[in-house]
C-alpha cells in the first residue's frame, strides 16, 4: 500500500473477494523503505 495515503481518502481495491472504492478511516504504517518490508494495515468503509 502507498505510505502516502491517510485518513479520508479514497480508495479503489481490486481483488478475488473485493471489488470497489473505499474511504479509509483508520490506517498504521510499518516499516520502512530502506530494508525489510513495508505494511499498511488499513479499516475501510465502502462508498
Amino acid at each position: 500500500m502507498n505510505g502516502a495515503v491517510g485518513v479520508n481518502d479514497t480508495v479503489k481495491i481490486k481483488t478475488e473477494k473485493v471489488n470497489g472504492y473505499f474511504r479509509i478511516y483508520k490506517v498504521v504504517h510499518d516499516g520502512d523503505n530502506m530494508e525489510g518490508d513495508w505494511v499498511s494495515t488499513a479499516q475501510v468503509i465502502k462508498v
